[in-house]
């Protein structure tokens, strides 16, 4: 995968454990774990990747997407 959230996602794991950067994503390490190999539902595109996307920005990226900025307005 080429997209920037991806990338990030990916660089985030490095020297990490997985369950690390799920729990910090509030997902499941499973989860991170299909979307980084590209296996399980993800793989076969039966899920969308959309919502851990945005996590990812949200946790990781330079700037907020549109949950986070909802979150905030909740607050």
């Amino acid at each position: 995968m080429k997209e920037a959230w991806f990338a990030l996602l990916h660089d985030a794991c490095i020297g990490r454990r997985r369950s690390e950067i799920a729990a910090r994503l509030h997902l499941s390490a499973a989860a991170v774990s299909q979307v980084l190999n590209g296996s399980g539902k993800y793989g076969a595109g039966k899920a969308s990747t959309d919502r851990i996307a945005r996590r990812v920005l949200d946790t990781f990226g330079a700037h907020p997407t549109n949950e986070e900025e909802q979150k905030a307005g909740a607050k």
